[in-house]
């Protein structure tokens, strides 16, 4: 069996744009966006937080990209406010990568991890991953954020006023339809 990491949560970052742009009232501007990441970056919550090391960084935390911008706050909380596969690690501790992390899939970083962490016995990949048949069948494990909070009940309980916002433009999302029968993408597709 091999575990696969596909970048589903990067292509969810790049949808959560097109989604923001289109779907959004005022668009790139939609004045929630800009009002809570303004609260949220004031509020300092982000400026140092865990971070997943996809990029192969040797740092455990760091500032959150979702920091940049109101337009990167957006995408980055929405692939959290989406991840909503790992309850196990709901009630996480915001300060231990090992105990609040979803799986890691990269060799390396699978590596330096137990490296660091040899005094805890923990590994890095915890979490069980059903495969449908066959010991060559490839398991994609499903996106979470790169920097915490990683999940959805991460995300409820380190920042509820973001939470709030983002369940309620999530709502807004759903039932959004567009006004000239197209989908956000201008394909012409309903």
């Amino acid at each position: 069996m091999r575990l696969h990491y596909n970048g589903s949560g990067l292509i969810l970052h790049e949808l959560c744009h097109i989604i923001h742009q289109k779907v959004l009232p005022g668009g790139l501007y939609n004045d929630m966006v800009i009002d809570i990441h303004k609260i949220a970056k004031e509020g300092g919550r982000y400026s140092r937080v865990l971070r997943r090391d996809w990029a192969l960084r040797a740092v455990d935390s760091d500032t959150a990209y979702c920091t940049v911008n109101h337009k990167e706050f957006f995408a980055e909380l929405s692939v959290a406010y989406l991840a909503d596969c790992y309850r196990d690690l709901d009630g996480s501790a915001a300060t231990v990568m090992l105990e609040c992390s979803p799986p890691f899939i990269s060799p390396a970083v699978i590596e330096r991890i137990r490296q660091k962490a040899p005094e805890t016995g923990q590994t890095p990949c915890s979490g069980e991953f059903k495969v449908a048949s066959g010991m060559n069948s490839t398991v994609v494990v499903p996106h979470c954020s790169r920097f915490f909070p990683f999940t959805q009940g991460q995300l409820l309980r380190y920042d509820p006023q973001v939470f709030e916002c983002f369940a309620s433009i999530w709502q807004y999302v759903e039932g959004w339809k567009d006004p000239e029968g197209k989908c956000c993408f201008g394909c012409g597709w309903v």
